[in-house]
């Protein structure tokens, strides 16, 4: 009998075969007690139901919000000879006297120059092929009227304290 009840406990905290397990005794867990009670319990229950329901909705589809462009720019500072690129992020806008234009993000994604951070504007292609950011040129672009446009410098843009020489591109 031992021999059982030691297989027993192993499937019972070792506290609980400490407790009991004598031949002849019920085994007993710790924490529990004898008690007594009484009950007693009825139920019935019946139902029925009927329901309707009315409902309206509303939602947005596909073809609804905003255009996207995406693109790249970098620009090569001609002297410390570095380059800066930016991821391009925006929307369409409405333009006059330009052939496309864009709301930007151009977001700082490396550079060899130690200096270059994100920045946000406006980016034109001129119907007389210019482009611009922010007001300041960049060089000659082209758009291909579905959804393309590309830039370029011919020559160094001379700016402020550097020369520069920008290349890019948008699909949008």
């Amino acid at each position: 009998m031992r021999t059982h009840l030691f297989l027993l406990c192993l499937g019972v905290s070792l506290p609980g075969c400490l407790q009991g397990g004598q031949e002849g005794e019920d085994f007993k867990v710790p924490g529990e007690g004898e008690g007594e009670g009484e009950g007693e319990g009825e139920g019935e229950g019946e139902g029925e139901g009927e329901g309707e329901g009315e409902g309206e909705g509303e939602g947005e589809g596909e073809g609804e919000g905003e255009a996207s462009a995406t693109g790249l720019a970098v620009v090569t500072v001609v002297d410390p000879e570095c380059i800066i690129v930016w991821d391009v992020e925006g929307t369409p806008r409405t333009c006059t006297d330009c052939d496309v234009a864009f709301d930007v993000d151009l977001i700082y994604q490396a550079g060899t120059c130690g200096f270059g951070s994100s920045t946000s504007g406006v980016l034109e292609v001129t119907d007389g092929g210019g482009v611009y950011f922010q007001g300041s040129y960049w060089g000659y672009g082209y758009t291909d009227g579905l959804g393309y446009a590309t830039w370029y410098s011919y020559s160094y843009v001379y700016g402020d304290y550097y020369a520069y020489v920008y290349d890019g591109y948008i699909l949008y």
